[in-house]
């Protein structure tokens, strides 16, 4: 894989709600959780993040990239990072509550925080928690890095990544929850 210099700068929250075409993606990394009501698929990309969520008959994308998204229908969200002032609040269709929180912070700042998700990330061996690591070519001493981690616990699924950006010495944190509404049961693990 060719370097490609990116800036936190370029960062760009999409949600995306029902189809979206992959394949407009250099989707690098992959993982999913799966249980007969709900499939959560974390993908890392060539400008950052995916994450699908597809519970009964809503599907939610959530794209934090450093690219722009191609897509027919109106998004119902594209900000870029510097205009995510707080959380991000969307509730669909009585099914789910979406909450999206983001951070930038100095990579001396950050370090702890990058190395505990690391962690995480790396310790997802059961079958509600994944994680995805990926480290990009870079120029610097230290390789840009992109890392998701995914817990499942009942009805509340709770997404960390870090994206850093050695280039600028900054990284990007973000924090995804999202809360199954209606129904009566929880997904058992």
């Amino acid at each position: 894989m060719e370097y490609i210099d990116q800036s936190a700068s370029n960062l760009l929250l999409t949600i995306v709600k029902g189809d979206l075409d992959m394949t407009q993606f250099n989707i690098l990394s992959e993982e999913k959780i799966q249980y007969p009501d709900l499939k959560i698929i974390s993908r890392i990309i060539g400008g950052s993040h995916i994450i699908t969520i597809q519970s009964k008959d809503i599907v939610l994308h959530e794209i934090f990239a450093c690219i722009s998204v191609k897509d027919k229908k109106p998004f119902l969200l594209c900000k870029p990072l510097k205009d995510i002032e707080s959380n991000v609040f969307l509730k669909f269709e009585n099914q789910l509550n979406y909450q999206f929180s983001s951070s930038c912070q100095t990579s001396e700042e950050g370090f702890n925080k990058l190395q505990e998700i690391e962690i995480l990330a790396k310790n997802r061996k059961t079958n509600n928690k994944h994680g995805l690591i990926f480290e990009f070519p870079g120029n610097n001493d230290s390789a840009p890095k992109t890392i998701i981690y995914t817990v499942l616990m009942g009805k509340n699924i709770e997404i960390k990544t870090a994206h850093s950006y050695p280039n600028e010495q900054k990284i990007v944190f973000t924090e995804t929850k999202v809360k199954l509404i209606g129904g009566n049961s929880e997904i058992t693990i």
